[in-house]
């Protein structure tokens, strides 16, 4: 193993250069989270996407909530689609409904395997609380559930 000297003086040995290597070559297949565009074109106001960022940490005392809930917002989860992408993953679709890629929105949304789970959850919060739950994919996604 050899080591470089780099322009700002510091050694790098080559099997470091190669570990970080792959880190670029890995990372640069993520895209860019750009959550408020992507909240507003969803049709989040500035108001509702402020809440959204302070709810993830008031809701809930358990960090492993909070951190799904951030990493939903700042569509950072790593599904099935994702993993794929970085050819971390064999296949795209989706584990409990093999006919459809696994986004985000389809793993908490549009699967139907999920789709049916919230009818449930619809009907057994109505029996509860004698209230009519409206969902969107949008309530759904971001914790805005008025």
């Amino acid at each position: 193993m050899y080591s470089k000297r780099h322009n700002n003086g510091e050694l790098k040995s080559a099997n470091n250069q190669s570990h970080t290597q792959k880190f670029r070559d890995v990372k640069h297949v993520f895209e860019k989270p750009s959550t408020k565009l992507r909240l507003i074109a969803n049709g989040l106001t500035s108001d509702q996407i402020s809440k959204c960022f302070n709810l993830a940490f008031f809701i809930t005392a358990e960090t492993k909530l909070t951190m799904f809930q951030f990493k939903t917002l700042h569509d950072i989860v790593f599904t099935k689609s994702r993993l794929f992408k970085a050819k971390l993953a064999s296949i795209d679709l989706c584990y409990l409904y093999s006919k459809t890629k696994q986004g985000l929105r389809h793993m908490l949304v549009s699967c139907p395997v999920v789709s049916e789970f919230w009818n449930v959850f619809l009907e057994w919060s109505e029996t509860l609380t004698e209230t009519k739950l409206e969902l969107s994919t949008v309530k759904i996604l971001y914790n805005m559930v008025s």
